[in-house]
C-alpha cells in the first residue's frame, strides 16, 4: 500500500514540536494509506483522539521535531503488520 501524507507529519513536527508538553499523534486509515497527525498538548503524554472507525489506526507518539520521513514510514508500516 502506498502510504500519503508523510511529508506532511514531518512539517507539522518541524513546525509544532519542541515546545513545551507538545507531541503529535500519528494516524494511518488502512484502506487508503493516508497518514496525518494530531497535535497534543500534556504532560505525560495523557491525551490522544480516538476515533471509532476501525480502518482508522493510532501508530503511536512523536516529540522530536527532527524525526524523518523513514522513521514515520516505519511507525506507520510496524503498525500496519501488527506489530
Amino acid at each position: 500500500m502506498k502510504l500519503k501524507g508523510i511529508k506532511n507529519v514531518v512539517t507539522e513536527a518541524r513546525n509544532n514540536l519542541g515546545k513545551n508538553n507538545l507531541y503529535l499523534q500519528v494516524n494511518v486509515d488502512k484502506t487508503t494509506g493516508r497518514v496525518w497527525s494530531d497535535l497534543h498538548c500534556s504532560i505525560g503524554q495523557n491525551s490522544w483522539n480516538n476515533y471509532k472507525d476501525s480502518n482508522i489506526l493510532n501508530c503511536g507518539n512523536i516529540s522530536d521535531k527532527n524525526i524523518t520521513m523513514a522513521e514515520i514510514k516505519a511507525m506507520v508500516e510496524r503498525k500496519l503488520n501488527g506489530r
